[in-house]
């Protein structure tokens, strides 16, 4: 079992502050890594937890390596918004829509399986058409299991702790009946197998289940990169821009290579956030990391929305594998 970190151990040295998007939007000690560190540690429930964007910038710069997002997941007394309640009854629909097309398309087995994210059905399914082209020419089979559901992260967003625990539990079920890699095409999905799950079934039975679960994921981008190296020889020549998510748990290697690569917070795709303006205040902080690009590809699905809805083109937005195959 994985021992804990105590909120105790946060000394408000304020390191975090500068790295903290909400911070820099408010300016208050509230909307600050080591403010809600304090509120949680008096077992205070505060708005400024709906803004926090998960992303983990505080961690990396803490002394302590403290996260308030694992402090704010393993919560379960938060208050989670009423309208929030009815999201699955909206959301699955729309996921089972999107998925219908692929279904019909790929097995449910294969030499690899693919994890799908509601990204690539209904915003970048160029990147997953592309995808499956290329691995037909290299006589890679693949396979998507129809009971797949959402990871879970529209619902981590409003602290609805039951519905990702449930999708969890139903994912690691299915996956439990395969031994096949797993590839997925957004960081988002990616962190949430890796980190959240894991996390979130700390001092259960399922915990070493979900940690041997995670080690089986890795993205299609670095599937692409480790097993065919002579892509990365291949870029287009047009001024590009790869945009590295917060979530993103693998090694970026593009660095040395002929694109450019930027790394900076979007400022999230929390619905509510959307109501409170919060994106379009953030967006003053990253936009000038976009001048005289023509494409800025992401690998979240999240960060492509944020995207298409505040920049006007150019630059065009797409995903990773759009620019790479």
């Amino acid at each position: 079992m994985k021992k804990e970190k105590s909120l105790e151990l946060c000394t408000k040295c304020g390191t975090c502050l500068s790295v903290c998007p909400s911070y820099k939007v408010f300016l208050s000690e509230a909307f600050s890594p080591r403010g809600r560190n304090f509120l949680l540690s008096q077992k205070r429930n505060h708005p400024s937890f709906n803004f926090c964007l998960f992303c983990e910038r505080c961690k990396e710069v803490c002394p302590h390596n403290l996260s308030f997002p694992e402090f704010y997941f393993r919560s379960p007394d938060l208050k989670t918004p009423l309208l929030a309640k009815s999201l699955s009854k909206v959301l699955d629909p729309w996921l089972e829509l999107g998925k219908a097309k692929f279904l019909r398309e790929l097995p449910p087995k294969g030499d690899l399986l693919l994890y799908p994210s509601c990204g690539m059905f209904f915003f970048y399914n160029l990147a997953l058409t592309r995808f499956l082209k290329f691995a037909k020419k290299e006589k890679i089979s693949f396979g998507m299991p129809k009971d797949l559901t959402c990871c879970g992260a529209p619902f981590l967003s409003w602290n609805l702790r039951e519905e990702v625990i449930q999708r969890a539990l139903l994912n690691l079920q299915i996956f439990e009946k395969t031994s096949q890699p797993i590839l997925m095409f957004c960081a988002t999905c990616l962190w949430i197998f890796q980190k959240v799950y894991p996390l979130l079934f700390e001092n259960t039975e399922y915990y070493e289940r979900f940690l041997n679960l995670a080690q089986r994921i890795k993205s299609a981008y670095f599937f692409l990169i480790s097993e065919f190296k002579e892509i990365a020889s291949s870029f287009p020549k047009e001024k590009t821009i790869f945009h590295l998510p917060c979530h993103l748990t693998e090694e970026f290697n593009l660095v040395n290579t002929k694109l450019e690569v930027k790394n900076f917070c979007c400022g999230s795709a929390k619905g509510f956030l959307w109501l409170e303006g919060f994106q379009e205040r953030y967006k003053k902080f990253w936009f000038g990391n976009l001048s005289s690009s023509l494409m800025l590809a992401t690998f979240c699905t999240g960060c492509y929305l944020t995207f298409k809805f505040l920049i006007k083109e150019p630059p065009k937005i797409g995903h990773w594998l759009e620019v790479l195959l």
